[in-house]
């Protein structure tokens, strides 16, 4: 956003480690100084401003939108905050309701295990994409330790730009593509390793995690039907929206009745092309796709596959 004026939101959204995963709405508020500040008192930001889609209503649950803050060591003693003190306080709420998001924190157990204690370690800032609005905003926390060293048990506060985009439209080169699997030969496998199968799948999936790439123009998962009365035939997934830079799982999965019912197939290429990589992981049961240029036409046949 190009400026940044003060701006007293109707409440703000608070939310109490000491009561983790509640919200709780405040009194209005009185103009605050929303100048981005990423670290203060020993808890700091990775950068300023974030960027996440917001979800379709189609989508029951869509992956988390988190904003990770750290504390470092002067917060080796501190298990609790001051709730009166604790509280997140949105510019503009039509864009960030003050319901859409919640601090949840991070102690040392959650990361380690039992050998560690209850002191926090960080804290997320965790936003429910459904309540989000496309547009710019600012997020101010403001929290106060309730315990541990006195020389940081002062108010604390952080303030991030937040962009919100439509579902769908974060631009990212692509390349489109055709993928072509022969399937001839699946018909054996079937007979041998499968008593009951129920349906058989050809998927491309994004290798990155969905909660970094969602919203994105490319695509980021496919998946089609293989007619089980007529396996041998060819699968095929066309005008793929391929990220550019990113690596790609293709998989043929046999689903049945039982587990034991169940193959994943690796893919071959059926010939060497400069235009991309297929690189079979039997083991696993899929293989990894890099596409290097626009229009690349893969062309496949089954590989090494993996049954229980």
């Amino acid at each position: 956003m190009g400026s940044c004026s003060p701006k007293a939101p109707p409440s703000s959204s608070t939310s109490h480690p000491g009561s983790e995963g509640t919200n709780q709405t405040t009194s209005s508020l009185s103009e605050g100084d929303f100048a981005i500040k990423t670290a203060d008192n020993g808890l700091s930001a990775e950068k300023g401003s974030y960027s996440f889609a917001n979800a379709p209503s189609d989508d029951q649950y869509p992956p988390e939108a988190v904003i990770h803050l750290n504390t470092d060591s002067t917060w080796e003693l501190c298990t609790a905050l001051n709730e009166r003190m604790t509280r997140i306080i949105i510019e503009d709420p039509e864009v960030v309701p003050n319901d859409a998001v919640e601090l949840e924190p991070i102690r040392e157990q959650d990361v380690i295990g039992a050998g560690g204690d209850n002191h926090f370690v960080g804290f997320d800032l965790v936003f429910d994409r459904h309540l989000l609005t496309p547009g710019t905003t600012r997020l101010k926390l403001e929290l106060q330790p309730g315990n541990g060293n006195s020389t940081m048990n002062v108010l604390t506060g952080i303030c991030l730009e937040i962009e919100i985009e439509e579902y769908g439209t974060i631009a990212v080169d692509v390349y489109e593509i055709d993928f072509n699997v022969d399937l001839s030969g699946l018909s054996a496998v079937l007979a041998e390793e499968s008593e009951n199968p129920t349906s058989i799948s050809f998927s491309l999936t994004d290798t990155a995690p969905l909660s970094e790439v969602y919203g994105y123009t490319a695509d980021y998962s496919v998946q089609v039907d293989v007619p089980l009365d007529e396996p041998d035939g060819t699968a095929s997934i066309t005008g793929f929206r391929f990220a550019v830079g990113h690596v790609y799982r293709a998989q043929l999965f046999v689903e049945g009745e039982k587990a034991s019912d169940r193959i994943w197939f690796s893919l071959e290429a059926a010939s060497g092309l400069s235009s991309y990589s297929l690189t079979p992981n039997p083991g696993s049961g899929n293989s990894l796709l890099e596409v290097y240029e626009d229009g690349a036409r893969i062309e496949a046949v089954l590989g090494g596959y993996f049954a229980l």
